[in-house]
């Protein structure tokens, strides 16, 4: 804002050169990752909480840092069949323990190489666990020995993505489509790199196509809701946004994309409910002086960022930041004028 910092709250995603400035300044909100590997652990720190004696040396060599794949291979287990590996990986993932999936499913390809399955499930583990290279490997292997295996080609464009790579990811996706033109999520991630590159009819496209593969998938209709909001189809975007939190109304990214959407079309008491159901009260009037200041409305945003830190009970460092920067800001207009624009945005709401 102007060379300042402000502080937001519900950022999920990384912003990206290739979109429009106006819009990375409110990125309190887009959310377009919305494909997640189902059973695997929402936070790291549930990998180091285990009491498995057996791999408790390769849980501290992860610690010091060491390569994940180098504490895989030194582990010495007990032979198992390629079968029972796997299992025991499906079982840890499903409990979301995904570093011993992974030291399962490279027992299972130690002994199968060809058994593309558990080198899809390492791939996608490896993915969810950070390393973006190795997951990539293991996508690529799978098309030594299934050369027709769609969705290697997804991941493999997922990791790509992760890697910044759109153009490359996107070829992926398309490769994936041809193999099987019922991927909805290759579509998904096509209208994803569609908005990033701010073209987003193009965009709508394959977020309504992916919705007619797998009607009511709320990421998508999410997406969606952001290629409308993009498109400056506000009204279509609020639409949207409510068909996803019909389908998920406990969906925090949404609510927060609603309440921005609802800010855009000037209805800023919706807009600070929504912020409300997808945060809390607090962070709800930090996101509003937000969009205040940026509406270059910054008596009305000082008043925001007064309510967010007056009503949470801790100190709220990231409001008390942008309080300081909103009176900044009023500060810099003449006296006169000062005074004036505090009598015209007297309160928040």
């Amino acid at each position: 804002m102007r060379g300042g910092t402000y502080k937001q709250e519900g950022q999920t995603m990384e912003t990206n050169n290739q979109i429009p400035r106006k819009y990375m300044r409110l990125m309190v909100l887009l959310f377009v990752g919305g494909y997640v590997l189902s059973g695997c652990a929402s936070s790291q720190d549930s990998l180091f909480e285990l009491q498995d004696e057996h791999y408790q040396p390769m849980l501290e060599r992860q610690k010091e840092g060491l390569p994940f794949d180098e504490s895989v291979s030194k582990m010495d287990m007990k032979q198992y069949t390629p079968e029972e590996y796997e299992q025991f990986g499906d079982s840890h993932l499903s409990q979301g323990k995904i570093v011993l999936a992974a030291v399962q499913y490279e027992a299972a390809l130690k002994l199968d190489p060809a058994r593309v399955p558990a080198r899809y499930k390492a791939a996608q583990v490896y993915l969810q666990h950070g390393k973006t290279e190795m997951a990539y490997e293991r996508f690529h292997e799978i098309l030594d020995y299934d050369f027709e295996y769609a969705l290697a080609y997804e991941g493999m464009g997922r990791a790509l993505l992760k890697m910044s790579k759109d153009k490359e990811a996107q070829l992926e996706f398309q490769q994936a489509l041809v193999f099987n033109d019922q991927l909805w999520s290759a579509h998904n991630f096509l209208g994803i790199i569609a908005d990033r590159q701010s073209n987003h009819e193009l965009a709508l496209a394959h977020y309504r196509k992916a919705m007619a593969i797998h009607p009511h998938e709320p990421h998508v209709l999410n997406n969606l809701g952001m290629a409308h909001f993009l498109n400056k189809d506000y009204e279509q975007a609020v639409t949207t946004f409510q068909d996803a939190l019909h389908v998920d109304p406990k969906n925090s990214k949404v609510w927060n994309n609603l309440g921005l959407t609802y800010a855009k079309l000037g209805q800023y008491s919706e807009s600070y409910n929504a912020f409300q159901r997808g945060l809390d009260r607090p962070k709800a009037y930090n996101n509003l002086g937000l969009l205040f200041l940026e509406e270059q409305q910054p008596a009305r945003a000082v008043k925001c960022f007064e309510q967010a830190v007056n009503s949470q009970t801790t100190f709220y460092q990231k409001a008390q930041e942008n309080l300081t920067f909103a009176k900044q800001e009023l500060l810099k207009l003449p006296s006169f004028r000062r005074r004036a624009v505090q009598l015209q945005q007297g309160a928040c709401l």
